[in-house]
């Protein structure tokens, strides 16, 4: 479905048409994992903070005029906040017994394999950024 991050070309035309294609596809199984999570769930303060915490995550991944015109700078937001959000949905998996839940064990995957898609995007961001910032140190001395 995905393919790997290349780290050896520093452009990113290839993680943009990578997010481009596959943008969609994981934004619906985001919204079925958000639906899922909310029928399940009582009406309480935290987890109202849980969905509106998830709701705000998806609306900043999954905008495609950002990932076209900004993309270093939502790979950098975004792929520093996936791990978080993955690790509050598979909380949520346990919290509420949804581990046997075969539609949300699909949805929950399409999303995992597009965060962590982000996540080794935001890698190469870094990996990147420090090898530009020691080869500008050396220069400077």
């Amino acid at each position: 479905m995905f393919t790997q991050v290349n780290y050896q070309d520093p452009t990113f035309f290839e993680e943009e048409n990578t997010l481009m294609t596959h943008r969609r596809e994981a934004e619906m199984s985001f919204d079925k994992i958000i639906f899922l999570v909310n029928i399940n769930q009582s009406d309480s303060i935290v987890n109202n903070r849980q969905v509106d915490q998830l709701l705000n995550f998806k609306r900043q991944t999954f905008d495609k005029k950002v990932i076209q015109n900004e993309l270093i700078s939502y790979l950098s937001k975004v792929g520093a906040w996936s791990k978080t959000i993955l690790d509050l949905i598979e909380k949520k998996q346990y919290e509420l017994g949804l581990t046997d839940d075969s539609i949300f064990q699909l949805n929950q995957e399409k999303v995992r394999i597009y965060l962590n898609f982000i996540v080794e995007s935001h890698h190469k961001i870094r990996e990147l950024n420090e090898v530009y910032q020691s080869d500008l140190k050396f220069l400077m001395n």
